[in-house]
């Protein structure tokens, strides 16, 4: 995708208000004092931004793996979250249809406590 889709996208604040409506709602849920969220398709940040709100709402340490296979959208991540100093959110470049399970476990060996993806577009219709 090229940076005018995403910029479509992203203009619906609405739509990522409610995803961090319903990641806090599942973080109260859970009551974990720690949780891994993979957010597939991560494109520019919203969903990470959304899931890392929802955690720093609720007082609870999170890790969040960003998947995106868009180098263009990689770049970006990257520069909202420089690797080398941002503990809180990985950054994977990869296609999630072509990975296997054991590439999307943590380095510690857990599990994901949540996925959230939005499918590209406003009603994950494409």
């Amino acid at each position: 995708l090229d940076a005018s889709s995403y910029d479509i996208f992203e203009q619906d604040p609405f739509k990522y208000q409610q995803y961090q409506l319903a990641i806090t709602q599942f973080l109260r849920d859970q009551a974990l004092s720690f949780v891994q969220i993979l957010v597939i398709g991560a494109g520019r940040g919203p969903l990470v931004k959304a899931s890392l709100a929802a955690a720093d709402a609720l007082q609870i340490k999170i890790r969040v793996t960003a998947l995106e296979k868009n180098p263009h959208a990689i770049r970006a991540l990257e520069q909202i979250w420089p690797q080398q100093t941002h503990s809180r959110v990985r950054i994977i470049s990869g296609d999630a249809r072509r990975m296997n399970d054991a590439s999307i476990i943590e380095e510690n060996g857990m599990l994901y406590d949540c996925v959230v993806s939005e499918l590209l577009g406003s009603f994950g219709d494409n």
